[in-house]
């Protein structure tokens, strides 16, 4: 999260500079692209972790509060409930390797 929140603070800043100096900025700034590589691995982390159920509800209202804003904001990746399909479908495929990554994930045995 800390990654993806630093790439949109330089993204920002970026976009600020832009027009602090009337500049017409190009359609795709270099720092939307790095925004956009970290949203990715976030989401896709994210989903890997949520799916397993071991996260706080705060951290997940962190996480899913601030991937619902960037994608206001127009960032592209793929949605939140695919990436949650397609890692569900993968520990499914573990059987109890999932369960064990589960359990150490959660603090568990």
């Amino acid at each position: 999260l800390q990654a993806a929140k630093e790439a949109q603070d330089r993204h920002a800043r970026s976009k600020e500079i832009m027009d602090l100096m009337s500049v017409e900025a190009p359609s795709s700034l270099p720092t939307k692209h790095d925004l956009e590589e970290a949203l990715c691995t976030l989401r896709d982390a994210w989903a890997a972790r949520s799916t397993l159920g071991s996260s706080d509800l705060r951290q997940r209202s962190d996480i899913e509060q601030f991937l619902r804003e960037a994608h206001e904001e127009g960032m592209k990746g793929e949605s939140m409930a695919d990436l949650k399909s397609s890692w569900a479908q993968r520990w499914g495929e573990m059987g109890d390797s999932a369960l064990l990554l589960a359990n150490v994930a959660a603090g568990t045995k």
